[in-house]
């Protein structure tokens, strides 16, 4: 249970983040799901913290690395908390 519960708050903070990212670069989510090679709706359920199959999102490292690059910076920095504005 305990390792449901870190994946689905994981998720939340990778939606934030992301989200946050975005708008502070201008972008849409459109564009941000092109640069990193993803279709739009997988990159909106990653911004919802969802899966397809509707649990929390589970995001391969090679999407993870993708969208680390789009935004200039490292995969880690994608999953810590920081002040959101």
């Amino acid at each position: 249970m305990k390792d449901a519960v870190a994946v689905g708050e994981t998720a939340k903070l990778l939606a934030t983040n992301l989200r946050t990212l975005r708008a502070a670069q201008g972008e849409t989510q459109l564009a941000v799901a092109a640069a990193a090679g993803l279709t739009p709706q997988h990159y909106r359920l990653l911004e919802k913290a969802v899966s397809p199959s509707g649990g929390p999102a589970n995001p391969r490292l090679s999407t993870l690395l993708a969208l680390a690059q789009v935004h200039g910076i490292s995969v880690a920095e994608l999953l810590i908390a920081r002040p959101h504005a």
